[in-house]
């Protein structure tokens, strides 16, 4: 249970709605001093050549296989060349994600090798976890809570990265 609240804690620092981004962004520096912020970005510099150099050993095709990332089976199937219907939404959107059904709180494990690339919020998704998985390639996992990775991570295919929350009005 501790590892759970210290993994559930921590993944939420991760976690920025838009507006929170814009804010932390624009007052990004204000109330450090210049040591603590050459500190920060040299942390960041260095994160991020780690991430760049992990990416270029991915090798992701479209020949490559994946896992199934949750335990159901197809909802609502990928569409961007005609609109599906939205029954919670009663209205016919375009659908740019396949849509696999679970129950809360079932894991939802990583379709392949890859890099935590982002964590994030939004209304229609909820929490989302992008994984890098190569030449382009990424994985996004949305309808999430008790997030189990960072941005950063490297995970391996069928790596927990989260559970099944319960869907927002959009699914």
């Amino acid at each position: 249970q501790a590892k759970l609240e210290e993994s559930q804690q921590a993944n939420t620092e991760d976690i920025l709605l838009p507006e929170e981004k814009t804010e932390t962004q624009g007052n990004s520096g204000e109330g450090q001093t210049e040591e603590t912020q050459e500190e920060a970005a040299d942390q960041s510099g260095e994160l991020q050549a780690t991430q760049s150099e992990r990416a270029r050993t991915l090798s992701f095709s479209e020949n490559s296989l994946i896992e199934w990332p949750a335990s159901g089976s197809v909802l609502i199937n990928y569409s961007m060349d005609k609109t599906v219907y939205f029954s919670t939404l009663e209205e016919y959107k375009y659908n740019p994600a396949l849509i696999i059904g679970g129950a809360v709180n079932d894991q939802v494990i990583s379709a392949g090798k890859g890099i935590v690339k982002s964590i994030d919020r939004t209304p229609q998704e909820g929490t989302t976890v992008t994984v890098d998985m190569g030449n382009g390639y990424e994985a996004i996992y949305g309808q999430l809570q008790n997030v189990q990775v960072k941005t950063g991570d490297s995970v391996e295919a069928k790596t927990v990265l989260g559970y099944l929350a319960e869907p927002t009005r959009y699914y």
